[in-house]
């Protein structure tokens, strides 16, 4: 967004005009029009951010760069750029250039969503000051990412006091982690079936990635399965499991916050 844009956008939050605005921090009328066409004064930026409550960072290049350059710099502490450019997944020389304080464009979401995901500081920088930073409202992105949380793992973030903020970075991970999982094995799927699932052919279409995890660790457990105190044989084990996998997913399906289309 063009600097005057900005300042337009700043206005109408405020409800004034850039006439207004220029009538009360004592610029000629028209004159911040022509940033459009000559680059301002510092020192009328400077005036401009004071009267928003604003960086001039902010009003130049649509985010804190300075305070976002040093947030990303305590969240990648003592690692390397390139090996925090394998931890996130970014471009090792765009990352360079965000810890440098050398990029000068707002970095995308996801670029954040990338570095709060790998933040081992999140005692010193949490999701939001960073997201705030970085030039977005976080209240507004974490109700998009939540929306289809299960209610059972909402719970479970609740229980442990996570912020919503915190909650969306953790359930990211969650299906980051799911998703990596499919990845590694994607000749799983018989495709001749739509309605199944990436990740395991009795799986129903509508699991989310927590249910899927959940169902992965089902699977997993090593107990030996028994009756009356004897081992079950290979063949009456895979009849409880099958049982076991129409009760999971009915119990799942029913604490879904919203109803399931079949």
């Amino acid at each position: 967004m063009p600097l005057v844009e900005r300042i337009q956008d700043l206005c109408s939050r405020k409800n004034t005009t850039l006439i207004g605005l220029e009538r009360e921090i004592g610029l000629g009328r028209g004159t911040i029009r022509n940033w459009d066409k000559s680059s301002p004064s510092i020192d009328k930026v400077q005036k401009v951010a004071e009267y928003f409550g604003v960086s001039t960072d902010f009003l130049l290049y649509g985010f804190d760069k300075g305070e976002f350059t040093s947030l990303v710099n305590l969240v990648r502490y003592r690692r390397s750029i390139k090996q925090f450019a394998d931890d996130t997944g970014l471009d090792e020389v765009y990352l360079n250039r965000l810890c440098s304080g050398v990029e000068y464009k707002q970095p995308s979401v996801e670029t954040v969503l990338a570095i709060a995901i790998h933040n081992d500081s999140d005692w010193l920088v949490d999701v939001g000051s960073l997201f705030e930073a970085a030039g977005y409202d976080f209240d507004e992105l974490s109700e998009e990412l939540l929306e289809d949380i299960p209610l059972d793992l909402l719970h479970h973030y609740q229980d442990q006091g996570l912020s919503e903020a915190q909650m969306a970075v953790e359930y990211i991970k969650y299906k980051n982690a799911v998703y990596e999982d499919a990845m590694a094995d994607p000749d799983r799927l018989d495709h001749t079936k739509p309605n199944q699932s990436v990740d395991n052919p009795s799986i129903p279409a509508w699991a989310t990635s927590k249910d899927k995890l959940d169902f992965k660790k089902m699977l997993e457990e090593d107990a030996p399965v028994m009756f009356d105190g004897v081992p079950l044989d290979d063949e009456d084990k895979e009849k409880v499991l099958r049982v076991m996998e129409a009760v999971f997913w009915d119990a799942k399906k029913k604490n879904k916050r919203k109803p399931i289309d079949e």
